[in-house]
């Protein structure tokens, strides 16, 4: 007798709903104390749905794939549950942006930037680009690094400036300080032009407080001052509160989360944490941090923004895991 799985037996009988049942119900995918990148990932695709921005599903499936994980049920229903209703776009090119960012996971660079030489998508391109600037940068790979940022000053300004974000920490990592402070000029210039993101003057901060250098950390918030009042003065207290635990040996406790004023600012701290426990080599805190993560993404009552929620579990699950 032909025993299909339990998973294919629940969207056969589901029929053509918004969203199948088992993934409508209480999640079961539970990521332990220490999550691993596939069961990260299978969180992050479960906290999609039909109504998620495209762009939001692209850098899932882009993140996913760039990391090595092929078997999603959750993106496999939500792709096949998009496909009745709409036209796809095709993710040939995605998928082959997604395998140039894998081959910078294992330190072929100038592979990685031949290959995205085949690829025509804009957007695929920015995500492959701007994920290997930071992993080329880490790897102290100047020449890559470089490659990277140029292609990216030509074909998209945010994620270029996300890219320089990455590059600062790692410059501060290695004590090149002369050089840190010269970008941290032009990306605290940019952050607080016209149109800018402020919250990018707070990565700024948390990439000198991560690395030591607390009076820099406090010098840039302060310099910054009215800018960042949309952003909350407790949420930058806290947040500078709960990485300082975190530089002196403190694993944050559930509470510390608890007096942001949104889902999204709590998600930035998880995202932060998970950054710095990557960058220092905390591999234990890293992986219980994304569990973290996980399952406050995947609670009921969570508000945040599907395009920045995915951005977020992307630049774990590459930068970190």
């Amino acid at each position: 007798m032909l025993r299909l799985p339990t998973q294919a037996l629940l969207m056969l009988l589901s029929g053509c709903v918004s969203q199948p049942t088992w993934l409508a119900s209480a999640p079961d995918v539970q990521c332990g104390e220490a999550a691993s990148k596939e069961c990260v990932g299978e969180m992050l695709a479960r906290g999609l749905s039909p109504a998620s921005p495209v762009a939001a599903i692209r850098t899932a499936k882009a993140a996913l794939a760039s990391v090595g994980i092929s078997d999603s049920p959750a993106l496999a229903s939500l792709h096949d549950e998009l496909g009745r209703h709409m036209c796809l776009r095709p993710d040939q090119e995605l998928l082959l942006a997604a395998e140039s960012v894998a081959r910078a996971r294992r330190g072929h660079f100038p592979g990685a930037l031949e290959q995205l030489e085949a690829v025509g998508d804009t957007d695929a391109r920015s995500f492959a680009l701007q994920k290997i600037v930071v992993l080329a940068s880490r790897s102290s790979d100047e020449a890559s690094t470089a490659t990277a940022l140029n292609l990216l000053i030509e074909e998209d300004e945010d994620a270029y400036i996300d890219g320089l974000q990455a590059r600062l920490l790692d410059l501060l990592m290695g004590g090149d300080l002369e050089r840190a402070a010269a970008l941290r000029s032009v990306l605290v210039a940019h952050a607080l032009k016209d149109g800018g993101d402020p919250f990018h003057v707070v990565e700024i901060a948390v990439s000198y407080l991560t690395t030591g250098h607390a009076a820099d950390a406090n010098a840039i918030l302060n310099d910054a001052g009215s800018a960042l009042g949309k952003l909350g003065k407790d949420d930058l207290l806290l947040l500078v509160k709960v990485l300082t635990g975190a530089v002196n040996g403190e694993y944050p406790q559930p509470q510390d989360f608890f007096t942001f004023s949104s889902d999204e600012m709590r998600l930035q701290a998880y995202v932060q944490l998970a950054l710095f426990y990557g960058r220092t080599g905390q591999s234990v805190y890293a992986r219980k941090i994304a569990s973290d993560m996980s399952r406050f993404a995947l609670k009921r009552s969570y508000r945040a923004d599907a395009k920045v929620t995915a951005r977020a579990f992307s630049r774990v699950l590459i930068e970190t895991l």
